[in-house]
């Protein structure tokens, strides 16, 4: 969760300077996972991401 958290900082940085196009180079298999499970986990990421 501490990924998904500093990334969308990340992206929110970015977007306050102005920047238009973003890409996001990470090892997000973590995070994909925990999307795809029926775990609470994965209710505290998903709203992260949307």
């Amino acid at each position: 969760m501490a990924e998904a958290r500093v990334c969308l900082q990340a992206i929110i940085m970015a977007e306050d300077i102005g920047f238009q196009d973003i890409c996001i180079e990470e090892d997000a298999l973590t995070i994909i996972r925990k999307l795809n499970s029926t775990d609470e986990d994965r209710l505290c990421i998903s709203n992260l991401i949307k």
